[in-house]
């Protein structure tokens, strides 16, 4: 069922970059991290199906299960940031002190398997959150937070007729992903990804 899922998902992304790259509508400054935050999710959801299928208990999975985590929580909290490049390249810029968050992340990810800060897989290879899971939330809410703070700002500055939509949006995004956080078994976060992504396209 879930692997059903992954690739529904999957071929939603790979359907919305033949969008991408058909519309002319939109400059390569846009397309870009478009295309950026659609590889990540096609990556993460394949690192989450590899999760799925390999913490079975064998002992000889291990290693792609540890592999597939750490790309997981790795680049999960850089979807918001991708799409926040779609509006505004301000964070890369004038704001890059916003991307220290990101960067603890990366690092507390990297050392999990050693010192199992945000996850850790046991030696009959099942997952088990860290002790220091709520690092990886915190990191992931504040880049939610930056996606709709700077849709706001660049909203408000070039009069966005549809900024309360894109607002609306990013909440739907973040209560979707939310959701899995709470209920680590729903794997309900890459549907609500993908469909934000589409929206955001619209």
């Amino acid at each position: 069922m879930y692997i059903a899922t992954y690739i529904t998902d999957i071929a939603a992304l790979i359907y919305l970059m033949g969008l991408l790259y058909s519309n002319a509508a939109l400059n390569t400054s846009r397309k870009k991290p478009f295309l950026i935050a659609i590889i990540l999710t096609i990556v993460i959801i394949l690192s989450e199906a590899g999760t799925v299928l390999t913490n079975n208990g064998s002992l000889n999975l291990r290693g792609i299960n540890i592999v597939c985590n750490v790309l997981g929580f790795i680049l999960t909290p850089m979807i918001p940031i991708a799409i926040t490049l779609i509006f505004s390249r301000m964070i890369l810029t004038t704001h890059k002190l916003l991307l220290i968050p990101t960067f603890i992340n990366i690092v507390a990810t990297a050392l999990s398997p050693i010192f199992g800060f945000i996850f850790y897989v046991d030696a009959n290879n099942q997952y088990i959150r860290g002790d220091y899971f709520f690092v990886f939330i915190i990191v992931y809410i504040i880049n939610l937070l930056i996606l709709v703070i700077i849709t706001l700002e660049v909203g408000k500055t070039n009069n966005y007729p549809i900024i309360g939509k894109l607002v609306g949006l990013s909440i739907f995004t973040i209560i979707g992903t939310s959701i899995q956080i709470v209920y680590p078994f729903t794997y309900s976060s890459w549907h609500c990804v993908t469909l934000s992504l589409l929206l955001y396209f619209f």
